[in-house]
């Protein structure tokens, strides 16, 4: 798996590559004002389902999309940034290479019935 942290403003945005899960993931963080360690909910979570975002142009379309639709203008994905996690994903290929079977049985435990997930 990989991970990218960006700082914006009073969020934390985290973009990367799940190989087990076999999808581009984000999720948006807004820090509360008064502790800027203590974080709510995700604004944004995107790619917590197999196989959600596997191409890297939809996936930022997708996330650019949902931040302004909650209001979070200016947060985008850079051309850099989008090849760089397209990188992670050559580089870290697909499915749960030597994982435990008891992650392996975790993420089939909670996916969706419809869910096309290979070990």
């Amino acid at each position: 798996m990989s991970r990218h942290n960006i700082e914006y403003d009073c969020y934390t945005i985290t973009v990367g590559w799940d190989s087990p899960m076999n999808t581009f993931f984000g999720t948006i963080f807004e820090r509360r004002a008064k502790d800027r360690t203590d974080y709510e909910e995700p604004s944004v979570w995107l790619g917590s389902e197999v196989d959600e975002f596997q191409d890297i142009d939809r996936f930022v379309e997708v996330f650019e999309s949902e931040t302004r639709q909650q209001g979070l203008l200016g947060i985008e994905i850079s051309n850099e940034l989008a090849q760089t996690l397209e990188q992670d994903r050559q580089r870290e290929g697909e499915g749960f290479g030597e994982r435990s079977d008891e992650i392996v049985e975790f993420v089939f435990k909670n996916q969706p019935n419809d869910s096309k997930l290979e070990g």
